[in-house]
């Protein structure tokens, strides 16, 4: 199979890669950070290589960054045991696998987004000056370490009015704000809290929603253990060894796939939901659940 008209896409993975659509390179690939298109793909028996993944065809621009430039030419030295240049590089047309490059319009489909917490820090004292950000995701975390950090200057007596030296001073929920009347630019503390949207990228939701599926699983697969170890099924031995195990998700995973009880009861219920939506009132059914 040949793809090459722009917009022919390929799925693979869970991820589109569509003929002249953008992408970058990953950390997986020698052309990491590099931006380029997808000029063709080719699976199955038309692919040039030996892999088992299919054949992305791209085309990447030259990088501007003066480090990047340095950094591709120093892995392409090292990869062909010469000194190469960026002119010697191929960027024009490049095979590489799904996983070397990632699809750039994923980054504008956002399955969530979270609200976070900035607490900011912006200061200056004699003609020097800074700031500091923190993130939370919890509100309650964020206005602790704002109490926290403002009785801690107090304590200190760092960015406390002072009536003597023409003080002001601003606060509300989540400010507090102190300056020199008459030389702000030399003289200046705040913090407060703003509430941001942080949008999710979805390879990140899917790692994330992933470490968490992981989870459960290794802790269904510990409660059995320890289950086991309680009843005498397992000696202590083995029951220490096993909960070192790196692997029982897969594992269990392995088992669910081939498990054809497990799956025709999964469908059995996917039925049943349905047919509860068709009989009932949506509002009724996500009321009983």
């Amino acid at each position: 199979m040949i793809l090459s008209k722009p917009g022919e896409a390929f799925d693979y993975n869970g991820y589109k890669y569509v003929v002249g659509e953008e992408v970058i390179g990953t950390s997986k690939s020698e052309y990491e950070n590099l931006i380029g298109h997808i000029i063709e793909i080719r699976a199955d028996g038309d692919a040039e290589t030996e892999n088992e993944t299919p054949d992305i065809y791209c085309r990447f621009d030259s990088p501007v960054s003066p480090y990047e430039i340095q950094r591709l030419e120093h892995t392409f030295s090292a990869l062909y045991g010469q000194p190469k240049k960026l002119c010697d590089l191929p960027l024009d047309c490049v095979i590489m696998a799904p996983e070397m490059i990632y699809p750039t319009k994923n980054y504008s489909e956002h399955p969530a987004s979270v609200p976070v917490y900035l607490l900011k820090e912006q200061w200056a004292d004699k003609g020097e000056n800074d700031c500091a950000f923190r993130i939370y995701l919890d509100k309650q975390e964020a206005k602790y370490n704002f109490f926290k950090t403002l009785a801690e200057l107090f304590k200190y007596g760092d960015a406390v009015p002072n009536d003597t030296n023409d003080m002001e001073c601003d606060c509300g929920a989540g400010l507090y704000r102190v300056w020199a009347a008459d030389d702000y630019i030399n003289f200046h503390y705040e913090i407060r809290i703003e509430k941001r949207q942080l949008k999710i990228p979805r390879r990140v939701f899917d790692s994330v929603g992933m470490e968490w599926y992981r989870e459960c699983k290794n802790e269904d697969f510990n409660d059995r253990l320890d289950e086991m170890a309680d009843g005498g099924s397992i000696t202590e031995d083995q029951h220490k060894k096993l909960r070192s195990c790196r692997c029982a998700a897969e594992l269990i995973d392995y088992e669910l796939g081939h498990n054809s009880e497990y799956w025709t009861s999964y469908q059995t219920c996917v039925s049943e939901a349905i047919r509860k939506l068709l009989h009932k009132e949506e509002r009724s059914v996500c009321h009983e659940v």
